[in-house]
């Protein structure tokens, strides 16, 4: 292959990642709400990045903890302690049923290339919510929201 054609190969494959990156990484100010309704500590989530060509979903994991922080585009979510894009990330909303919706199209946060939800099998025995028995931690209020087990 000659190197013109591989330097625009490279910058074709470069452009398309530009295209999904950070889709719902900060959203709106106006999605939080929705946001907190949806990612409820307790709910199990997988995270998957489509636009990435990941093979399959992440495995469940349980919400243990989310941050909301405030910054000057918007609001960012962090969800048990990592930053999060709610474009590869989906939520189990009723527990135990294997279907997981898109976090970003739950909340009306314009994602692409991601699909509505997906399906995945339902775990053996009933998903309890974890039992946090670790102190909270401070946080500045007027910068970040938390919302963890057993705090409202």
């Amino acid at each position: 292959m000659h190197r013109p054609t591989r330097i625009a190969l490279l910058l074709l494959s470069l452009s398309s990642f530009a295209a999904w990156a950070d889709q719902c990484k900060v959203m709106d100010e106006a999605l939080k709400s929705k946001v907190i309704d949806l990612l409820q500590p307790g709910r199990r989530f997988v995270e998957y990045c489509e636009p990435c060509h990941d093979a399959a979903p992440g495995p469940a994991k349980v919400i243990e903890q989310v941050d909301l922080a405030k910054l000057d585009k918007g609001t960012a979510v962090r969800l048990n302690e990592h930053e999060t894009d709610l474009a590869f990330v989906f939520v189990e909303t009723m527990p135990g049923s294997g279907r997981f919706v898109n976090a970003a199209k739950a909340v009306s946060c314009p994602a692409h290339d991601v699909s509505a939800e997906v399906h995945l099998e339902a775990p053996a025995t009933p998903v309890a919510p974890p039992v946090s028995t670790a102190p909270a931690r401070k946080v500045a209020a007027s910068t970040t929201q938390r919302h963890a087990v057993g705090q409202p």
